[in-house]
């Protein structure tokens, strides 16, 4: 039986990392029809394992305030971090071994007769748990397949080393395929392969694929707006209470990044885990989020959402644009009374395109088994 290894960040303490490792191997078991073995490769680099470790180990005032937060919530960061551990570990197919490095990888190589790198940021060269390893550059005794990857939310500034190696590492590709136009520009403009705009993995699984996974019975009780971000700020937060305000709804959070969600007076879900993650999403009255995931479930589970818009933020315009979805973009610092009509929004034309999009992806793999 041949053999399929997927990369991608499927052990970040991320929900649309998560999400998005389950929906890659769930596509390619669909396409390959149960014919080929599939793993998702368990690479957990030291770089991963401290930054989504349950309390930090860096000496600075950001990690020591951290710090102090999760020991006076110890139970409930605990909850969380097994939920993300147990949804990795029982919804994912993670090889035997699990991977530090590059090398070790590389003596392993041999074992997949395809690799597929696998959407999210794995080639964003600047982020925190990037690693060469995403660009399948440990062997090349396999076919390769990159599937949507991206390079993340903005232009990324690589210096001449860097696009060498990214060069080097993309003409070992046999079909690439980016999830946004900036990285479909890197791209084109320092290789001579070619390469297909398609969407994020998420979105090639069908709605009901994803209702199968969600518990019904409501996280939080009665009516509230979710809110979502993986940063904000002062003005950002007094954009949310103001809806919030209007709307006479509560809002709920899943994550903090900063004191000013400490303290926001928002409803705290601080034990949240991936499945959890869609369960806010699914019964939420209205979201408002800046996370690509964020939209991509509010669009597939047809539920009101505004984008925050972010300034050169490659994912989200992209995504809004192949689903027609521009309006629900907005200006935290003028769109407040806009927001007030939230559920003047028709999910027919998106809908439609979602279905367009899912068979472009599709057909794309069925290409790279071929």
């Amino acid at each position: 039986m041949k053999t399929v290894g997927i990369l991608t960040f499927h052990s970040s303490h991320n929900y649309g990392s998560n999400l998005l490792a389950y929906a890659s191997y769930k596509v390619v078991e669909k396409v390959t029809k149960n014919k080929y073995k599939i793993e998702i490769i368990d690479l957990r680099t030291t770089t991963r394992d401290r930054k989504y470790s349950l309390l930090k180990s860096d000496f600075n005032i950001k990690s020591l305030g951290y710090n102090i937060f999760a020991l006076l919530h110890f139970s409930t960061f605990k909850k969380r971090y097994n939920k993300y551990e147990g949804f990795i570990k029982k919804l994912l197919p993670l090889s035997d071994t699990e991977y530090k490095t590059n090398d070790e990888l590389s003596k392993s190589s041999n074992i997949y007769d395809y690799l597929i790198s696998a959407s999210d940021q794995t080639w964003n060269t600047k982020a925190i748990d990037f690693d060469w390893s995403y660009f399948l550059n440990f062997t090349n005794k396999s076919k390769k397949i990159a599937l949507s990857n991206s390079i993340g939310p903005r232009n990324l500034k690589l210096d001449n080393d860097e696009k060498e190696k990214v060069k080097e590492a993309l003409l070992e590709y046999d079909f690439i395929s980016v999830r946004d136009k900036a990285t479909y520009d890197m791209v084109k403009d320092i290789s001579t392969k070619e390469s297909r705009l398609l969407c994020d993995p998420t979105i090639m699984l069908e709605k009901e694929e994803w209702l199968k996974l969600i518990n019904k019975e409501k996280k939080v009780a009665g009516k509230y707006i979710f809110f979502y971000t993986l940063g904000s700020n002062k003005k950002m937060i007094k954009f949310v209470k103001n809806i919030s305000e209007k709307l006479n709804m509560k809002v709920v959070i899943a994550t903090l990044n900063n004191q000013y969600e400490i303290f926001s007076g928002f409803d705290m879900e601080l034990d949240t885990g991936p499945l959890d993650f869609l369960n806010l999403i699914y019964n939420a009255e209205l979201v408002i989020t800046s996370s690509f995931h964020g939209a991509v479930f509010s669009t597939i589970l047809n539920k009101p959402f505004y984008i925050i818009r972010r300034v050169n933020d490659n994912r989200t315009n992209t995504l809004m644009e192949m689903f027609k979805l521009e309006s629900r973009l907005v200006d935290y610092e003028k769109d407040v009374d806009f927001c007030i009509d939230y559920k003047n929004i028709n999910f027919e034309e998106s809908e439609k395109k979602i279905v367009e999009e899912r068979d472009k992806a599709l057909k794309y793999l069925e290409d790279a088994f071929k």
